[in-house]
């Protein structure tokens, strides 16, 4: 693998290794730094790339063909109105599809493509209720939200219940900001997790493990402690990551970094608060959001239209027959750690063992 890595890359094995043994990507700009890959684009970048090598306009479309099966473009009816799309997020954030009541960069960053796209849409509004998830997740939503304002199309955040941590990364690139006066918000903050079940395994339920490993922290991971390279790194992408969030946020509201920094490090406001802090523009409804909006744009009348469609709930249903539905079924004997037992499964549902989190770090429960 390290000789085929070396003539596809121009780098040599050793340089290879050192790569492996130091831990030396970091963050994702380090890859590029040290030829691994050839740049650093988002999907609608590679996409522009794609459209140049093949001739084609930037308004015209790439003919994408799987293994599956092929669907054409959807057609739009040309006699709707004028619009303003409203795009629902709600859920902790993570990679992936998502479902109804999870936000998946993949489901939601569409919603708010296929808004973009439609002709008939003037306005966006982009309703959100999450305490965060997946920092990457949450950049990938973030990027198309920037490709909305790109498009001179004004962008508008209703804040719910929580727009917090990576809620708050989705929402802070808005034109306008609202929130209400309960509204959870802020929590500009990151962190990882990553496990060691090496006294669980061996001392609690006698399993014991043997690895073999190419590099010298090829054993990082579930089954010895981090060691001082190892945990050098990952605070190093966590405080990599922190810094962009502020960044963006910075970008986003008008501010400075500095600035950012003072009502950050993981601090949580209220709407209320949160306009005194710099991070909301004003107190009001979701159709205060919507009417700001269609303000904006111009527009006397509008329709609205939702995104994402809603999935259908039976089939839904029936692909959850698994772990869900059994969660369900001992609701009542777990009480209410049923609700944060979900919550953990959804973490380990992210791809990879480690994953850096813009999120609360905790859940609240207001009776």
């Amino acid at each position: 693998m390290a000789d085929d890595i070396s003539v596809s890359r121009g780098i040599t094995t050793d340089q290879i290794n050192n790569i492996a043994d130091s831990i030396l990507i970091r963050v994702a700009a380090n890859a590029k730094e040290l030829k691994l890959i050839d740049d650093l684009k988002y999907g609608d970048e590679v996409t522009a790339i794609l459209k140049g090598k093949l001739g084609l306009a930037t308004d015209e479309d790439i003919r994408f063909i799987n293994l599956a099966d092929y669907k054409g473009k959807k057609k739009y009816d040309s006699s709707i109105s004028e619009e303003v799309a409203v795009v629902y997020a709600v859920g902790a954030i993570e990679s992936g599809e998502g479902d109804d009541a999870t936000i998946g960069s993949d489901r939601i960053a569409e919603a708010l493509r296929n808004a973009r796209l439609n002709e008939n849409t003037k306005a966006v509004v982009l309703r959100v209720n999450s305490p965060g998830g997946s920092a990457l997740a949450s950049d990938v939503i973030w990027r198309e939200t920037q490709l909305i304002k790109e498009a001179k199309i004004p962008f508008v955040v209703s804040m719910s219940d929580l727009a917090a941590s990576g809620g708050y990364y989705i929402a802070c690139g808005a034109d306008r900001i609202v929130a209400s006066e309960a509204t959870i918000t802020g929590s500009i903050g990151v962190f990882g997790m990553l496990p060691n079940a090496q006294n669980l395994l061996e001392n609690k339920i006698g399993v014991h493990t043997d690895r073999v490993g190419t590099n010298a922290n090829g054993n990082i991971g579930l089954f010895s402690p981090l060691n001082e390279t190892q945990y050098e790194a990952i605070e190093e992408s966590i405080s990599g990551i922190y810094d962009d969030f502020t960044s963006l946020v910075a970008e986003g509201r008008g501010m400075t970094q500095d600035a950012v920094k003072e009502v950050a490090g993981g601090r949580v406001w209220s709407g209320t608060d949160a306009i005194e802090a710099g991070l909301v523009d004003e107190i009001g409804t979701l159709e205060r959001a919507k009417e700001i909006a269609a303000e904006m744009a111009g527009l006397a009348d509008y329709k609205v239209k939702n995104y994402p469609k809603l999935k259908d709930p039976l089939e839904e249903l029936l692909k959850e027959l698994g772990v869900e539905v059994r969660l369900e079924s001992i609701a009542s004997e777990l009480g209410v750690d049923a609700a944060a037992i979900k919550e953990i499964n959804s973490l380990i549902k992210e791809r990879n063992v480690f994953s850096v989190q813009a999120r609360m770090p905790y859940s609240l429960k207001i009776d």
